[in-house]
């Protein structure tokens, strides 16, 4: 997003939501058997957003057993006083992190 000044995003932030696209990353690859992965991040009314999105088989995300992946993605968000929306179903898992 052209919105965003980089040079204004705290490091703090920068290398957490780092961590996360890369947990999120490799969690794709090992579990949603995804096809494509699509990673944005957009600034809106001074919210910064991250979204990590694919087209894999989804869970069940009350069903879901939170492992130690998902535990240290929001273990960084809430190190850098974000939240955390999951929807997944059949057709995909897409992850919002705002911060």
């Amino acid at each position: 997003d052209s919105n965003i000044t980089w040079e204004n995003v705290t490091d703090e932030i920068k290398i957490n939501v780092f961590r996360i696209v890369q947990e999120l990353y490799f969690n794709t690859i090992k579990h949603a058997q995804a096809k494509n992965l699509y990673i944005t991040f957009s600034l809106e009314n001074e919210i910064f957003n991250l979204v990590v999105e694919d087209d894999g088989k989804g869970f069940d995300v009350n069903k879901f057993k939170k492992g130690i992946g998902l535990k240290n993605i929001k273990n960084r968000i809430e190190k850098i006083n974000g939240t955390l929306k999951i929807q997944s179903d059949g057709t995909g898992t897409k992850f919002s992190i705002f911060v």
